[in-house]
């Protein structure tokens, strides 16, 4: 059994009503689907007795500074807890961000994370798993759920104005969290990916940014959104940066549309002899036990893709560990893609 300092606990006390207010929504939902009956499935009873374990297990209604000793089965539930309550404070925070404008008071909005952060380092949160929390798709059909309006909806596609092949970068965030609720409630996972042209400025000093701009980003960006449909979504992210986001995608689904979209890229055929552009590519993968918030799956991704940039331009990284904290981004070889199945693009596919 795991040891718990009197810090931990007394943080995880304030994590406890985040588990209370899933259970509470989750009943809520379920009787208004069946017309006001009230329906307590045996997942809830054990969400409810988790909690009640939990209290009585950091002290009860008594708040006392001591260590205890937390029994296995209830580590995964104090995970839970952990993050429903950081993905709130989370939300919180970007929510708050935009209105301000000074540097330390945005630095104090950061600093609510530190006892998060803590205890996420901690050895029996880092190797303890997280308990799946129920879902209102456990106990409803999907023609219910949406009939209640209980599904995350996507938006249409919002394109980016300069070249209107992409969708737009403002809208990454929104996508982003529907399609992770989408994936949850299909216990599936979703792919983040941060993708980045290679040696981008030499290409505007060797061929000048209207030549980039009319002969080389159009088919670039053509090629990546016509390999990355029907998978997801890729989006414009920068002059040279796209982030793709790719649902029902656990790691091995992830890896092969990535190697198809290097794939693609390499295939295609610039005018004037122009040189395939290469890309650098970081991913992270987020399944029902990924802790992290949706910013920081972009981050991490960003970050993979950095350290590609750093290990020489070219690969693909991502992470290994339960946590990206745990260990650091490593490379990861192409599935080899049948010829037959390669996305290429349109012109080659005719001749």
């Amino acid at each position: 059994m795991p040891q718990l300092d009197p810090i931990d606990v007394a943080h995880l006390r304030l994590c406890l009503p985040s588990l209370v207010a899933h259970g509470a929504r989750l009943e809520a939902q379920l009787a208004s689907a069946v017309t006001g009956q009230r329906i307590v499935p045996r997942e809830l009873e054990d969400l409810q007795e988790a909690v009640e374990r939990l209290h009585t297990a950091f002290g009860g209604d008594v708040v006392f500074n001591a260590s205890i000793e937390l029994e296995d089965e209830l580590v995964p539930w104090a995970r839970a807890a952990v993050e429903l309550q950081r993905a709130d404070e989370m939300a919180y925070i970007e929510r708050t961000r935009n209105n301000i404008l000074n540097v330390e008071l945005l630095a104090q909005l950061e600093r609510k994370l530190a006892p998060f952060d803590r205890i996420m380092s901690q050895p029996w949160y880092r190797l303890g798993k997280r308990q799946r929390l129920p879902s209102i798709a456990d106990f409803l059909t999907l023609r219910q759920i949406v009939q209640q309006d209980l599904m995350p909806r996507m938006q249409p596609e919002q394109f980016e104005e300069k070249f209107q092949i992409l969708c737009s970068s403002s809208s990454i965030l929104a996508d982003l969290r529907s399609y992770r609720q989408q994936c949850d409630m299909r216990g599936s996972a979703l792919g983040v990916v941060f993708l980045d042209i290679d040696r981008f400025k030499q290409y505007n000093e060797v061929h000048g940014e209207t030549h980039v701009d009319t002969l080389i980003l159009p088919q670039f960006f053509n090629t990546l959104e016509r390999t990355v449909f029907g998978h997801g979504r890729a989006y414009r992210h920068g002059g040279d940066e796209c982030v793709l986001l790719l649902p029902n995608a656990p790691d091995i689904v992830a890896r092969a549309i990535i190697s198809q979209v290097r794939s693609a890229l390499a295939a295609a055929q610039y005018p004037h002899g122009i040189a395939n552009p290469t890309v650098s590519i970081g991913y992270i993968v987020a399944d029902q036990e990924c802790g992290l918030t949706d910013r920081e799956l972009l981050d991490w991704a960003a970050r993979a893709k950095a350290y590609v940039k750093q290990e020489g331009r070219n690969a693909v990284a991502t992470y290994r560990g339960a946590l990206p904290t745990d260990t650091p981004p490593t490379m990861v070889e192409d599935l080899f893609i049948p010829r037959e199945l390669r996305v290429v693009p349109r012109r080659e596919a005719v001749s």
